[in-house]
């Protein structure tokens, strides 16, 4: 009985091997099976396609395979559909802007121009990278041409902008008027900081004020991160409230910026200092808020910024 009770668990344990295993193989070939749409891996990657609904995944086959076979009226009924959506079921912004680049790429096909070049405009609009990074191999000349006519648009539009305000928080302050040439920014504005600070109990009000210039070196392209460098000769003005005082002294200002550009004109960055050289025969005596300091040396300064051009 003890060998019955041995070969019948045993079996068992087979049984439900083999069950676990056929499950196992089944949902793999189906996995496998799942079809794929006929793009580059990085565009996949890009629309994060795996995380689509099966709708919208069986929407984007649905295009593309209809574009290869000639059928583009039924691939831009299909993209129509996968752009529809408003509030939360708004597809993602790369899901619109590749949708935006295969239709213009149907149409061009149909050669309705204006419709083309319409479409390959709102591709931008939602994603310059549609352009830069994700441009589907198969887009033909006529597209292309007119892709590089929209985008040429789209950056002198930006370059066109020469003028702009900021607003810089952080260690100062600030507040600046911006002018861009083609190789450099010039910067010109005021900073303000009130101090105050206690001494053996004897608290001391000190303001401090900051005349600047700044002069700086950045990337400008649009919609990706561009570092730069500048430099920043300055005029500090402090008033001592208890003896009615004003202190003047200089300071030159060395550092680095990093920022980010959107095609609106409106910029996000921030700016770090490396070092500060102070001038003046007072400027020891000058009130700092800065921790690093070794005789006429001091380090750090930064700020986040907020600019739009104009």
């Amino acid at each position: 009985m003890g060998n019955t009770l041995m070969q019948y668990s045993w079996r068992s344990w087979a049984v439900r091997a083999l069950l676990v295993g056929m499950v196992a193989g089944v949902s793999s070939a189906n996995a496998q099976s799942e079809p794929k749409p006929n793009l580059g891996g990085n565009v996949i990657e890009y629309l994060s396609y795996d995380k689509l609904a099966e709708n919208r995944k069986a929407l984007v086959i649905s295009a593309i395979n209809s574009y290869d076979v000639g059928e583009y009226h039924r691939s831009i009924e299909a993209l129509t559909h996968l752009l529809r959506g408003e509030g939360l079921k708004k597809p993602p912004r790369p899901l619109r802007a590749w949708s935006n680049q295969w239709l213009a790429m149907n149409y061009s096909a149909l050669e309705n121009v204006a419709e083309a070049q319409r479409h390959a405009k709102l591709s931008l609009e939602e994603d310059v990278e549609i352009w830069r990074e994700y441009s589907e191999p198969r887009m033909d000349l006529a597209l292309r041409e007119l892709y590089l006519e929209s985008w040429d648009r789209l950056r002198h539009s930006f370059e066109e902008k020469r003028n702009g305000l900021r607003l810089g928080l952080g260690t100062i302050p600030r507040v600046d008027y911006s002018y861009r040439s083609r190789l450099f920014e010039v910067l010109a504005g005021l900073g303000y900081i009130p101090l105050d600070v206690d001494i053996q109990g004897q608290k001391f009000t000190f303001k401090k004020v900051l005349l600047y210039a700044r002069i700086q070196r950045m990337r400008n392209n649009l919609e990706r991160l561009n570092p730069g460098l500048y430099f920043e000769p300055a005029i500090f003005l402090v008033n001592d409230n208890t003896d009615k005082k004003l202190e003047i002294g200089g300071a030159l200002s060395f550092g680095a910026v990093m920022a980010y550009t959107y095609k609106s004109g409106w910029e996000f960055g921030g700016s770090f200092q490396i070092a500060q050289l102070l001038l003046g025969e007072n400027a020891q005596q000058l009130p700092s808020n800065l921790s690093i300091e070794s005789e006429n040396l001091r380090l750090t300064i930064f700020e986040l910024y907020l600019r739009k051009w104009f």
